[in-house]
């Protein structure tokens, strides 16, 4: 059986419904999945959450920021920045 469409206003509407009522949760989601990581380090560009056997597992790839090498008497930081412009 054909849906019928709607017209473009019910269907803003129906998008900013929806957009409201998941907003919120998938805040909450990325904040969650934040406080899991180490800290020093960020979430990669994909996770994948899977419903396995009543569980939820999260397959995600960590990307340092931060690598602190110590031996006593040094201390020798590297940092990984970002940039906003790829350098030519």
């Amino acid at each position: 059986m054909a849906r019928a469409r709607v017209n473009p206003e019910v269907a803003e509407r129906r998008i900013a419904k929806r957009y409201h009522k998941l907003h919120a949760p998938i805040v909450e989601l990325v904040q969650a999945l934040q406080d899991a990581i180490p800290s020093g380090a960020t979430l990669g560009e994909r996770i994948e959450l899977k419903q396995m056997d009543g569980h939820i597992e999260v397959a995600m790839k960590l990307k340092p920021v931060r690598l602190v090498l110590e031996d006593g008497n040094r201390r020798f930081t590297l940092v990984i920045e970002e940039l906003s412009q790829p350098r030519t």
